[in-house]
């Protein structure tokens, strides 16, 4: 069995998805003005988005999974794990989802864990570097109340080869 690939989620991704804006800007939730936020690493990478999954957690813990790519069944059958114990109606949609594709045997899924707090997303990008990646929200709709905090699980299908040989 190959172990999951885990890639480390950029703080950027963190700090984006946190915040409402424009994928140019960030609006912090305390009221402040906007802040320029880094540039994901590299460029943009051609995926297909297979899922969002909403991770509501009201009082609860979010989920901390990392971006990971999932290269085989055995991944793919280990990634909802991360959600299990905290989240286990999320683990099984992502299960699900998880389950279904039907894949091309040159491509692969990627999961990304994206805090959203009380935004809302139209949709995610993949951003592609010399050996890292990055899923970046797009379409940031910031919300100053919310009746509980989400996570969103992006799942997409990515060309292997579109990706760090490193990964």
């Amino acid at each position: 069995m190959r172990p999951l690939r885990l890639l480390t989620v950029l703080a950027a991704v963190r700090v984006v998805a946190g915040c409402g804006g424009s994928p140019d800007t960030l609006v912090p939730t305390s009221g402040t003005t906007p802040t320029s936020r880094p540039a994901p690493p590299g460029t943009r990478g051609p995926g297909e988005l297979v899922a969002l999954v909403d991770v509501h957690h009201a009082g609860g813990h979010p989920p901390e999974a990392p971006t990971a790519v999932l290269d085989d069944e055995n991944d793919r059958m280990a990634y909802p794990g991360w959600f299990a114990a905290d989240h286990p109606d999320a683990a099984e949609e992502i299960a699900d989802v998880l389950a279904a594709p039907d894949l091309d045997p040159e491509t692969v899924l990627v999961a990304a864990t994206i805090p959203l707090e009380c935004d809302t997303i139209d949709g995610v990008e993949l951003f592609v570097g010399d050996a890292d990646i990055a899923v970046v929200p797009t379409g940031v709709t910031h919300h100053e109340e919310c009746y509980s905090h989400r996570t969103v699980v992006a799942i997409l299908e990515v060309d292997r080869a579109d990706l760090p040989a490193s990964l």
